[in-house]
């Protein structure tokens, strides 16, 4: 069975959020670009982006390291 995961999500003010998971510390700044405000940090689709990338690259290397 698979592990339950938590995370929380924290509105920062205007179109800000903070989002933090039970298994590490790290904050993650996530930051929606509207006409009134100027974007600082990671946007949501960025973010979606990133994470993708990363489970996919990480499935490659085991697949590359099954295959050696």
């Amino acid at each position: 069975m698979s592990k339950r995961i938590n995370i929380s999500l924290d509105w920062a003010g205007k179109f800000q959020f903070v989002g933090t998971n039970d298994t590490s510390n790290a904050k993650v700044l996530i930051d929606i670009d509207t006409p009134e405000t100027e974007k600082k940090e990671t946007g949501p689709k960025q973010l979606f982006l990133q994470g993708m990338a990363s489970c996919t690259a990480g499935v490659l290397i085991y697949l590359l390291e099954k295959m050696r």
